[in-house]
C-alpha cells in the first residue's frame, strides 16, 4: 500500500511538473482532437492524420503505433478472421485494427448489427449489441459498436466501426485495456468521425 501512494505522488509531481512546461491540464485534460494532440494516462499523444488501406482511406490517428508483421498478426488472431493491418502501441496497451471487406453485400451491411452478433455469440452466448452511428467529415456514413468483454490477460474494451466505400466494406477496430476506457472511448469516437474515402486520383499506395 505504502509503494503505491509513493508511486502515486511521484506521478502527481510529474505531471505538475509538465503543467508547468507547456500550460496542458494533464489531470483533466479536454481532448479535443481539433488541437492535434490529447492526453491519454497523463502523457502527450500527438494526432496525425495518415492513409490506411493501402491508401484507400484517410483518417487521424495517434502517432506512436507501429504495424505488427503478417507473423504477429495470425499468431495474436490464431482463431482465424485476422485483420488485414494492425497497430500496436509502444507500451502493448493499445491497437488498431483495419481490413476491407468486399465480401459483405450491402443488404448485408443494413443487418450488420444481427450478423456481428450472431458471429461474436459464438464465444460470448450472453453479449447483445448496440448499434449507434455518425457522420464522418467528408459525409460518409460510420456504423459503430461499444464492447467490453473478458479475456485471459483481464477484462478489454473494444470499439468496431464500419463503412461502405467503393472497395467493399471498411472495418476498423480499436482495443484497450479496460482501464483506460474512460479515456480513450471519446477520443476514439472523434478519430472516427475523420475517416475518409481517398478518391482513386489522390492514393498513394500505402503500405498500410
Amino acid at each position: 500500500m505504502e509503494n503505491k501512494q509513493i508511486y502515486a505522488e511521484q506521478i502527481i509531481k510529474i505531471v505538475k511538473e509538465k503543467r508547468n512546461q507547456d500550460g496542458i491540464d494533464y489531470f483533466n485534460p479536454k481532448n479535443q482532437i481539433e488541437d492535434g494532440f490529447v492526453i491519454i494516462n497523463y502523457e502527450k499523444v500527438l494526432l496525425q492524420k495518415q492513409s490506411v488501406c493501402n491508401g484507400t482511406m484517410e483518417m487521424l490517428l495517434p502517432e506512436g503505433f507501429s504495424e505488427l508483421s503478417k507473423e504477429a498478426v495470425t499468431q495474436k488472431y490464431r482463431k482465424g478472421n485476422a485483420p488485414h493491418w494492425v497497430y500496436v502501441s509502444q507500451k502493448g496497451t493499445a491497437a488498431f485494427s483495419f481490413s476491407v471487406k468486399p465480401e459483405i453485400t450491402e443488404a448485408e451491411f443494413l443487418n450488420l448489427k444481427d450478423l456481428l452478433e450472431e458471429d461474436l455469440k459464438k464465444t460470448y452466448s450472453s453479449l447483445c449489441l448496440e448499434e449507434e452511428s455518425l457522420v464522418c467529415s467528408d459525409g460518409g456514413a460510420v456504423k459503430y459498436y461499444v464492447l467490453d468483454f473478458p479475456t485471459s490477460g483481464g477484462e478489454v474494451f473494444l470499439i468496431l466501426f464500419f463503412r461502405q466505400t467503393a472497395g467493399g466494406v471498411f472495418a476498423g477496430s480499436f482495443e484497450c485495456d479496460a482501464d483506460d476506457k474512460k479515456q480513450w472511448k471519446p477520443v476514439l469516437l472523434q478519430l472516427a468521425a475523420t475517416l475518409e474515402e481517398k478518391k482513386e486520383g489522390d492514393r498513394e499506395g500505402d503500405a498500410r
